[in-house]
């Protein structure tokens, strides 16, 4: 059962931290507890639940804000991964947009299967403007994926991955701790190969 800060999406409990079917009614435990099913979940399912249980009064109530951050963190890591420029775009909208803007651009990014090095790939592409990210991941268009395309293309060459154009996920090939932009591509002017080693005679003179 996965259950929010208020309430669960399977068993219908409406408040408390608890899943309210008889025989999953045991305490939540402690935030590590709460992290660690959290990250068993689906992506989607984290994302439809914060949108139907997240309250913006939730916010003003410490235990209730430390597990909707927690949350929060989980939805973005799993879209995102843990690189760093991957994760900066979606930091920026929920410290500025605040949470309800977070969890439908989410929504967005989970729909356009805008994932791992494709969102820091895309906020680049839009100049790294806050609200023409937003914008574009809410309706992308054939310009932007065929920047991201390209974009794999690069990497592929760049990493030696063997990236595929389409329905690339962080556990795929692109997830990586290198700088997720590759702006030059890699120039082979020729292949040398490894000449055979010589052999000293063992004969004797």
């Amino acid at each position: 059962m996965s259950c929010t800060p208020n309430g669960c999406a399977n068993c219908g409990t409406e408040e408390g931290g608890g899943c309210g079917t008889e025989e999953e009614s045991q305490p939540v435990g402690t935030v590590e507890d709460v992290g660690a099913v959290m990250n068993l979940l689906p992506l989607n399912t984290l994302i439809e639940e914060a949108r139907q249980f997240w309250k913006e009064e939730d916010m003003e109530i410490p235990s209730k804000k430390q597990l909707w951050e927690l949350y929060f963190n989980t939805m973005a890591k799993k879209l995102a991964g843990d690189t760093a420029a991957n994760l900066k775009p979606l930091i920026e909208v929920f410290e500025i947009d605040g949470s309800k803007t977070f969890i439908d651009l989410c929504k967005a990014l989970y729909r356009a299967d805008i994932t791992g090095h494709k969102i820091a790939w895309t906020h680049k592409y839009c100049g790294n403007d806050r609200q023409k990210f937003i914008s574009l991941c809410r309706y992308p268009n054939s310009d932007l994926a065929k920047h991201i395309d390209n974009e794999i293309l690069v990497y592929s060459a760049v990493n030696g991955r063997d990236a595929k154009l389409t329905g690339i996920t962080l556990s795929e090939a692109i997830s990586s701790d290198e700088p997720p932009v590759i702006t030059k591509r890699t120039k082979v002017d020729k292949i040398t190969q490894k000449q055979p080693e010589k052999v000293e005679s063992t004969k004797a003179p």
